[in-house]
């Protein structure tokens, strides 16, 4: 059964929009507003807030890909974790880790059992086994750690009583030094940094830090969010400089990564920016959608 305005589908939210839209593949920006309007009409948001800000949120995304030309399933990726039979899939209050409480909340807000592959031990399993402090310190000694293990060792960090705000994210770019081409640690960490609603200067060291291990336009992608952000939370110049050394760190990418990203930060920069890093700016959209693809250094 298909999802519509009239019976959606909320399990399908967030990991596949599309679906909940009731969109083809092939899909293009006039048939997605079409359907966006659809379930405005159904749930407006002064009426239905939850519902609508969930609706926007899977609208986002989809508006997103579009511009990034993305059409694979990047969750199925290779690279991609699993974290199913893993952990919460919310974070854990600091102090609170429910050691007998492992069990994923369903877009709904209920409860569903994790799915364990039978063969194998799970973090999970173990958890019922034995204590997060042993767990925690069995992570921590273990020689050559996988990125799995990295994103299990960030959460077991995160909920000691008086952890550091930044363990989680300082722990999973740990991993991502093991671990570059980790497309599951890159996700990670860019939805550490799209959830918080303060970020600072040095918010803009681990930008530069995922910079550097992806090397490639997804960059743009998971993080156009947090750079928007940061626009109205540290001083432009040094946002500007270090976008630039994100950007010299991907080097040469195909030109629609750049379009997609300026077209959507561009219009809030300019309110920030002297007329330089304008024209600039300008001059990197006009060469990314009319020319090939060019190394930062040459605008």
């Amino acid at each position: 059964m298909s999802s519509t305005p009239e019976s959606p589908d909320w399990q399908l939210l967030p990991n596949q929009p599309r679906d909940f839209f009731g969109l083809e593949d092939g899909y293009d920006e006039k048939q997605l507003k079409r359907a966006y309007n659809r379930f405005l009409k159904a749930f407006k948001p002064e009426k239905f807030p939850a519902e609508f800000q969930r609706i926007r949120q899977a609208y986002e995304d989809l508006e997103r890909r579009l511009r990034y030309q993305i059409q694979d399933d990047f969750d199925a990726d290779s690279g991609a974790l699993n974290l199913q039979a893993s952990f919460p899939a919310s974070r854990p209050a600091r102090g609170t880790f429910d050691e007998a409480d492992h069990s994923h909340p369903s877009p709904d807000g209920s409860s569903s059992a994790h799915t364990r592959p039978s063969s194998k031990t799970t973090i999970v399993d173990r958890l019922n086994e034995t204590s997060v402090e042993d767990l925690l310190t069995e992570l921590e000694q273990k020689e050559s750690k996988s990125a799995l293990d990295y994103y299990h060792l960030a959460m077991l960090r995160d909920s000691q009583p008086g952890a550091s705000s930044n363990v989680l994210i300082q722990t999973l770019l740990n991993g991502l030094d093991a671990h570059p081409q980790a497309h599951g640690l890159h996700r990670l960490i860019a939805a550490e940094l799209n959830g918080r609603s303060q970020l600072g200067q040095e918010a803009l060291e681990w930008l530069e830090h995922l910079a550097r291990a992806m090397c490639t336009g997804r960059f743009y992608e998971l993080t156009e969010m947090v750079w928007s952000s940061l626009l109205d939370q540290v001083p432009f110049e040094d946002w500007a400089t270090s976008l630039k050394r994100c950007e010299a760190a991907m080097g040469v990418l195909e030109p629609f990564w750049a379009t997609g990203f300026y077209v959507r930060i561009l219009p809030q920069a300019v309110w920030s920016a002297d007329s330089e890093w304008i024209d600039v700016a300008l001059s990197r959209f006009d060469a990314s959608t009319f020319g090939g693809g060019r190394d930062i250094d040459e605008v």
